[in-house]
């Protein structure tokens, strides 16, 4: 049985479903109830009515916690679009089959070591998202400035490679530049961490309050932390106000970490633990991604993901457009 649920609220929604599993576990207690009467003891029998009785009485006395209403409808909309993901798209197919894109109130945290090009796979993602969305994506950029972000934006979205968009571009490049300038001209905006952690955290919830796809903070360490606490310490406060943010504004946050120096010791696949300063972050991420790359091949580990699987992407690495494809789709 499945009732009319068009046009009603996610709470009637749930109320009518509640209803109907009430009829039929009822239906069912009834049915062993019968079996009973001609297979058991009268004494059992009286038995077994008593456990009904208080059965039914708990399941049409059950509330119904507001959490689980939301839930629920989360659900509704998935069954009525089964083939929609959750959360934005990362542009990554496989990626997002495993963690369902990017979803709101989510840290995703993507963690490889130095130059092997961590910040071009946050920008990818993040102006995949900013596109889908249809909205801007704010990312705090720690190293480069705003024009060098957007530069690799451009490259990224058109496929013109950065050395020919240095000099100009080519005659055939000059349309999808301007494609590409049309179409994210209000879609990415960069700003530098201001000077102190507490004015870092105001401007970026001023950019979560006016409304934004994803945000992307390139990284985690390099942020200015006015603190006198030890590293790890301070690292951590950085990973709970930016999970705590990204839960306050139900926006996924999309932030990069380097690996400690361990890591650099042979030419394996890094794992959470290599992540510097890692406990908080590890605690706090609801996925994280690392990436390995060794010149043009490329691998990405889906190593923690709360609501499910874990998994590896075999990737090939297009430097002079700073773009990472899926092998296969190369």
């Amino acid at each position: 049985f499945e009732p009319e649920l068009q046009g009603v609220s996610y709470e009637a929604e749930a109320s009518l479903l509640r209803e109907e599993y009430t009829k039929q576990e009822a239906a069912s207690m009834f049915s062993r109830l019968a079996e009973t009467v001609t297979a058991e003891p009268f004494v059992s029998t009286i038995r077994k009515i008593e456990q009904i009785a208080q059965r039914f009485e708990g399941l049409s006395k059950k509330p119904t916690n507001e959490g689980f209403i939301t839930l629920f409808g989360e659900l509704v909309e998935r069954r009525a679009h089964p083939d929609a993901m959750p959360g934005l798209p990362t542009g990554i197919r496989a990626v997002d089959e495993l963690i369902g894109g990017l979803q709101g109130g989510h840290l995703i945290v993507i963690g490889a070591r130095t130059g092997e090009g961590k910040t071009a796979l946050g920008l990818q993602i993040a102006g995949v998202a900013a596109l889908a969305a249809g909205k801007r994506c704010h990312v705090v950029s720690c190293e480069m400035s705003e024009s060098d972000v957007l530069f690799r934006v451009l490259s990224q979205q058109t496929g013109v490679p950065g050395s020919r968009i240095v000099r100009g571009g080519l005659p055939g490049d000059l349309a999808k530049l301007a494609d590409c300038v049309e179409a994210f001209g209000d879609l990415v905006e960069v700003s530098e961490p201001a000077g102190t952690f507490d004015l870092f955290l105001g401007s970026l919830r001023e950019a979560l309050e006016r409304g934004v796809s994803c945000v992307l903070v390139d990284y985690i360490q390099l942020l200015n932390i006015d603190s006198d606490k030890p590293r790890h310490l301070a690292v951590a406060q950085v990973s709970s106000e930016l999970k705590r943010l990204a839960r306050r504004y139900h926006t996924p946050i999309i932030a990069l970490s380097q690996l400690n120096r361990e890591s650099d010791k042979g030419a394996r696949m890094p794992t959470v633990a290599d992540l510097k300063d890692s406990g908080a972050i590890e605690q706090d991420a609801d996925v994280i991604l690392l990436l390995h790359r060794d010149e043009s091949e490329a691998t990405l580990s889906v190593a923690k993901n709360r609501r499910g699987s874990q998994g590896v992407v075999s990737m090939v690495y297009d430097g002079p457009t700073y773009t990472f494809y899926e092998k296969h789709k190369h």
